[in-house]
């Protein structure tokens, strides 16, 4: 089906099966100013923030935005005792071994990307729901789609109910729980109400299960696992447009819902699982409802809580409305980062360190520019991406730069060139590249559905080494045999990385971990964590790092 048939599809909703499409089409984007396909629909503005406001010059445009990139590098080079003749790239061509590359698929999604998961299968699971149009949650047309990327198919599974702003986890089966949702939108004298179904999508058969539903409703809920695949769900407005401190955990084992101890937090509360099994809010959430709650680490099951102490104002909680966080780096250092924010938007970032003595922030990199709705896929190499945002749902940001978590610095790369503001996400893909979705560019339905990939430099530095062979079932602190192999260069190094699960740039779950390793004559020997903590059950893609930097293709491997 071409392009133009899909963007008809979209806007007319109509029922489509399977689309054979093409694969990854390598034309760029030249401009990243084409438009979206227009819809009616209602505008979800609960604290998302302004229609538009100020860009800086620098990044309003993509030409601009490139050429900000490149001065960036040739005034690091020059600043530095490194040689300028490595970076040789110009602001119309920038070097794809140092800046990546992105890239616009030729075709576009027959719905709004709201919810997008990676799945052991490779495809991805994307859920719009009723997508923020409110006619489709009155005669309930909920929109779900599987995208093959490497066929470009599109197959229809439309999820049993209003999953549009839920939330959602991979569990330890690699199997996608979807919780919370809409039941109404909200007009001139009613709040959003949300709903308190749950469903299970079970990837091996393509179909929706329903499973218990929760206590209450819940509309912008984050949802985390524990090492022992207990899943903890926390905010959401409920059934009657409140925000309540009470929380859930769902247990498999038992497939109920109990009370967890009661936590305030704000809607789509950023959250981290810490090695100790406390969870970490790290102020980045969505709305303004309990904005300013300062970060905490605290127990689910005790309530037990250590508050952070903020005296030099680093946290600047009054603007980390769509910021985005993350636990970057290996997961054993604790390290978490959150950048941007807004509104008005700042270009801040901050760390905590959650195995240091005391709970405090400190100060990170700046963004190259101010913006909220800013996404971070980690990436296999241990580094993480940072790309998209905008100051408002109407005025994007092209930026995208990498952080070295090691360093605590960034670095600006190729910058997007597909707007993406309110509902957008990445997700690291099996490859190691990143791919991006959504995005409304004007705050009311006016969705945007193209799909760009970035390829990080380190696609562009030579082959990159090849995991020969593994074990696909590994054990908590069993040792492993991996074959590998690599040109040029040798395996160094192995990490873990759990598929991405986001929405609304949120994902609590992601995580790469680097496992114990040593060299042998066919690859390396690994050792898993003894901790689920560090590592909760489940999927996850195998890399292997040569010493040179570059990452393998990820395999994947089932822990437990």
């Amino acid at each position: 089906m071409p392009p133009s048939a899909l963007r008809r599809a979209a806007l007319t909703g109509l029922c489509i099966g399977v689309l054979a499409l093409p694969a990854l089409d390598a034309t760029m984007a030249s401009s990243g100013t084409g438009s979206a396909p227009v819809m009616t629909g209602e505008s979800e503005r609960d604290g998302a923030g302004p229609t538009t406001a100020h860009v800086d010059t620098a990044h309003a445009t993509v030409a601009a935005a490139r050429e900000a990139a490149h001065a960036a590098h040739q005034h690091s080079a020059s600043a530095s005792t490194t040689s300028t003749a490595s970076v040789t790239a110009n602001a119309t061509a920038l070097d794809p071994a140092v800046y990546g590359e992105w890239t616009t698929l030729s075709y576009e999604l027959p719905l709004r990307a709201v919810h997008a998961t990676l799945l052991r299968t490779g495809k991805f699971l994307l859920v719009a729901g009723s997508g923020n149009v409110r006619s489709d949650n009155v005669i309930g047309q909920f929109k779900a789609y599987l995208w093959d990327p490497e066929s470009g198919a599109l197959t229809s599974v439309p999820v049993p109910y209003d999953a549009f702003c839920a939330g959602h986890v991979v569990d330890a089966n690699g199997d996608v729980i979807v919780f919370g949702g809409t039941v109404k939108y909200k007009d001139a004298s009613n709040p959003w109400i949300g709903s308190s179904k749950a469903y299970k999508f079970n990837v091996a058969t393509s179909t929706w299960t329903a499973l218990p539903p929760m206590a209450q409703g819940r509309w912008y809920p984050t949802g985390i696992l524990d090492g022992s695949n207990r899943l903890f769900v926390y905010s959401g407005k409920d059934g009657k447009g409140a925000t309540p401190s009470t929380a859930e955990m769902f247990d498999p084992a038992t497939g109920k819902w109990s009370a967890a101890a009661r936590r305030t937090l704000p809607l789509y509360p950023g959250l981290t699982l810490f090695a100790d099994g406390r969870l970490f809010y790290n102020g980045a959430h969505y709305g303004n409802t309990n904005g300013t709650v300062a970060p905490k680490l605290f127990n689910p099951v005790t309530g037990a809580k250590v508050t952070a102490s903020d005296p030099n104002n680093i946290l600047d909680l009054a603007h980390r409305t769509a910021a985005m966080g993350a636990l970057v780096g290996s997961a054993d250092r604790g390290l978490v980062w959150v950048a941007g924010g807004g509104f008005p938007a700042v270009s801040s970032s901050y760390f905590f360190n959650l195995k240091a003595s005391t709970l405090a922030p400190v100060a990170g990199p700046k963004l190259p520019a101010a913006k909220g709705y800013v996404s971070i896929s980690l990436l296999p190499d241990l580094t993480a991406l940072e790309t998209g945002g905008g100051t408002g749902t109407d005025t994007p940001v092209f930026e995208s730069s990498i952080l070295n978590p090691t360093s605590r610095t960034l670095t600006s790369v190729a910058p997007n060139t597909v707007p993406r503001t309110y509902h957008s996400s990445s997700i690291t893909m099996p490859d190691g590249r990143v791919a991006t979705f959504g995005g409304d560019p004007s705050g009311n339905a006016n969705f945007e559905f193209r799909i760009e990939i970035y390829s990080p430099p380190y696609v562009f530095k030579g082959t990159r080494p090849v995991v020969t062979s593994a074990v696909t079932q590994v054990k908590y602190g069993g040792t492993y045999s991996v074959g590998a192999s690599a040109t040029g260069a040798t395996p160094a190094t192995a990490v873990l990385m759990r598929p991405g699960s986001a929405t609304h740039a949120l994902d609590a779950n992601q995580r790469v971990l680097q496992l114990a390793s040593s060299t042998t004559a066919t690859g390396l020997s690994v050792t898993l964590p003894t901790k689920g903590n560090l590592a909760p059950p489940g999927w996850y893609l195998l890399f292997v790092n040569d010493s040179l930097g570059r990452p393998s293709v990820g395999r994947w491997v089932h822990l437990s």
